[in-house]
């Protein structure tokens, strides 16, 4: 009965940091905001209010001024980087703030949990440790495995859209134009980035200042180099055409390395495998008959 209170404390703090953690519909909208069309085709965004009890945005709230104090500068533009990497899943103060949580709430309940179940033994003690280095890094390690997981999105799109851009520009297409046509028949992470940095640049961004944000919206490498090319040939008066093609084939073999690398991993990925599940097996069946027979023998003589 004395546990029932932890528990359900832990559980209704747990659930509420999770029901805060949602992408809310404000940032659904203003994503939205960047999509491109095709002409004549209307675009009807219903916005769907859902009250937060964090705010919708991060100004003029106390949770705002919270996360504020909470965190030095140097750690708010680390998670706000890390957030713009990820896709932006919610804003900068709900992060801080659920942060907080797990670092400041969950994590002490759930040492004082388990101290009282398992008191000071050695087994509660390596799990109180674990619990309270692993606990309040949860949202960190969410966060960064979305951004990871979107920067291995963009990878596999790049060959193929450095493919369809290197054909518009030698069909006479503007970079903007083949930017367009990648945004609009492709699908995916990249399309809606590109459209993005489409809408950007309509919106009176310069073109370099459009691609930096582009390459600082995500961890992918092929992405940055792109970015990072497209500026400096535009700042050389370089032919956009010939850039793509060297892009293109330098996608292609960053591509065929990656996979390589993949490769040459795979027999050490497979060596615990083999140690504790195969060879055991292998030895049971191999000598298996041979031990039973050895048994009977001696059991019988």
């Amino acid at each position: 009965m004395e546990y029932i209170v932890p528990l359900a404390v832990f559980g209704v703090v747990f659930l509420t940091v999770i029901l805060f953690g949602r992408r809310s519909s404000t940032t659904a909208r203003r994503l939205d905001r960047h999509l491109i069309t095709p002409a004549g085709i209307p675009v009807s965004v219903t916005p769907q209010e859902r009250f937060s009890l964090l705010g919708q945005d991060g100004s003029g709230t106390i949770t705002a001024l919270m996360a504020t104090r909470m965190m030095r500068e140097r750690s708010r533009t680390k998670a706000g980087r890390l957030l713009r990497e990820a896709g932006q899943p919610m804003p900068l103060h709900r992060f801080l703030v659920i942060r907080a949580l797990f670092a400041f709430v969950l994590t002490p309940l759930f040492i004082f949990y388990i101290w009282k179940i398992m008191g000071p033994t050695p087994a509660g003690l390596v799990i109180i440790g674990v619990s309270a280095f692993a606990l309040p890094q949860l949202p960190m390690l969410r966060i960064k495995r979305k951004a990871r997981k979107r920067a291995k999105e963009v990878d596999l799109a790049m060959p193929d859209a450095m493919d369809l851009l290197v054909v518009c520009a030698e069909g006479g297409l503007s970079l903007d134009g083949a930017i367009q046509q990648v945004s609009v028949r492709t699908k995916g992470l990249l399309a809606t980035e590109f459209a993005r940095l489409l809408s950007e640049i309509n919106g009176g961004m310069s073109r370099r200042d459009a691609l930096l944000a582009l390459g600082d919206r995500t961890q992918s490498a092929n992405l940055k180099i792109f970015c990072s090319t497209i500026i400096q040939a535009d700042k050389m008066g370089m032919s956009i055409a010939n850039t793509l093609r060297t892009l293109a084939d330098t996608m292609r073999i960053r591509r065929r390395q990656a996979a390589e690398t993949q490769a040459r991993k795979a027999p050490i990925k497979m060596m615990p495998f083999l140690v504790f599940f195969m060879i055991p097996a292998l030895f049971v069946v191999i000598l298996g008959p041979a031990a039973l027979s050895i048994i009977d023998f001696i059991s019988n003589s």
